[in-house]
């Protein structure tokens, strides 16, 4: 499930019973009021509706389909949102939900569940809000010490692994800037 930064919607792909069929679907929560947000708490090391059982994680991804989905825009546009074993990846072609700024380019994810993983983005904001997302982030493996930590490392070419910045309105992060 994905919830809206504002705390009052939330999406997520639902399986239709019995079919190979899939649908997006949206809750809002009318009049709804985000309360202070609440504090973090560690991660329990284990948790009773789980497994933390990483070898289990090849078999599941066998059985994975193959998902294309289009999510439009309550103002316009469209996600063309497609998730392949090892890969899942997005368009967005002039997506906008306030018809006040809408979103364009891509964002893409190649999973690597024993190695290194790369979520890699060109997207553009555009309207009353404007901003840009260009960056690649490259990710270590999921188990281990340190699981799916950020690589900063140069690859054979020397070109560093995680680069790149998001803007927003005028205002800029960069991802040298979480070098630790």
């Amino acid at each position: 499930m994905s919830w809206h930064p504002g705390s009052a919607k939330g999406m997520w792909i639902e399986n239709r019973r019995g079919t190979n069929t899939k649908r997006i679907r949206i809750a809002e929560i009318a009049g709804y009021r985000a309360a202070p947000t609440v504090a973090a708490k560690a991660t329990p090391a284990a948790v009773p509706y789980g497994s933390s059982d990483l070898s289990i994680i090849p078999t599941l991804v066998r059985k994975t389909t193959e998902t294309d989905v289009k999510v439009y825009g309550r103002a316009s546009g469209h996600i063309e949102y497609r998730r392949r074993p090892g890969s899942i990846s997005k368009t967005y072609v002039n997506f906008s939900e306030d018809g006040r700024s809408s979103y364009s380019g891509t964002e893409t994810t190649q999973i690597n569940m024993g190695g290194n993983s790369t979520y890699t983005a060109d997207l553009r904001l555009s309207g009353a809000n404007t901003g840009a997302m260009i960056l690649t982030m490259t990710f270590g493996p999921l188990g281990g010490d340190r699981p799916a930590r950020l690589i900063f490392d140069h690859d054979a070419t020397g070109a560093p692994m995680s680069h790149g910045f998001a803007e927003y309105n005028g205002k800029r992060l960069t991802v040298d800037q979480l070098v630790p």
